[in-house]
């Protein structure tokens, strides 16, 4: 992909694809990173996944809802205002003392080890309060004011408290992912005319993710699809 993107991974990418181009004898495209999202889980997965297609592209560098009818033609239906999941799950992260390339990833592990909630942190829904309500657009920026506001005042001093935290920060952040698709499709979806559903992006490998995706949009989507190797997410 030619980008939006970090300079150090696009710049992996273009030089692998110089050397196959270089060495298949085969011109050298530039595709634009989110469409490398959107067409990557169709590399081995296109007899099952057929347009239309809505998409979630969910990542440290974006969030957004989009609709494919083909290879061509894309249409964003919700979009961040502020920043990516990603991005906010890092920071989060980041304020419980996490430390690693990948904090979300790292989170990711903590939370696995516990399977509920111990309500130690009021983490709010963005964009849910009556008068914004109705707005289509996702919003992450408040969980980090949200934690900030709160992590100053507890001791994390054993690692069973600190699980718990990583999956009330977890949990919260693809409960408004969710909540804000719900509202889409209820306004705008076809229930008895389901289409394919893909998840791709970094965020988009969290089993935990794909586990309440997968429970809480069924009714929407005729089926569920990523791509078939998590470091292609």
């Amino acid at each position: 992909t030619q980008g939006p993107g970090m300079v150090g991974s696009l710049s992996v990418g273009l030089n692998l694809a110089k050397g196959l181009s270089l060495g298949l004898s085969k011109r050298l495209l530039g595709v634009h990173h989110m469409l490398g999202h959107l067409l990557v889980p169709r590399m081995n997965q296109q007899d099952q996944l057929k347009f239309p297609i809505i998409s979630l592209l969910a990542s440290g560098g974006h969030t957004m809802l989009v609709e494919s009818q083909d290879i061509l033609t894309h249409k964003i239906l919700v979009d961040t205002i502020d920043i990516a999941i990603g991005d906010s799950m890092d920071k989060c992260g980041r304020q419980l003392g996490i430390k690693a390339n990948m904090i979300a990833k790292e989170m990711e592990k903590l939370a696995l080890k516990t399977d509920n909630s111990k309500n130690l942190l009021h983490l709010p829904n963005p964009l849910s309060a009556s008068h914004n309500k109705r707005k289509l657009s996702f919003s992450f920026s408040p969980f980090i004011t949200a934690l900030n506001n709160q992590i100053e005042a507890m001791t994390i001093n054993d690692e069973t408290t600190l699980n718990h935290l990583a999956f009330e920060i977890q949990e919260s952040h693809f409960n408004h992912l969710i909540y804000k698709i719900k509202q889409y499709m209820v306004k705008h979806g076809d229930v008895n005319s389901k289409i394919n559903f893909v998840a791709s992006g970094g965020v988009s490998c969290n089993k935990r993710l794909r586990t309440k995706l997968e429970t809480e949009l069924r009714e929407y989507f005729e089926s569920f699809h990523y791509p078939s190797n998590n470091e292609l997410c």
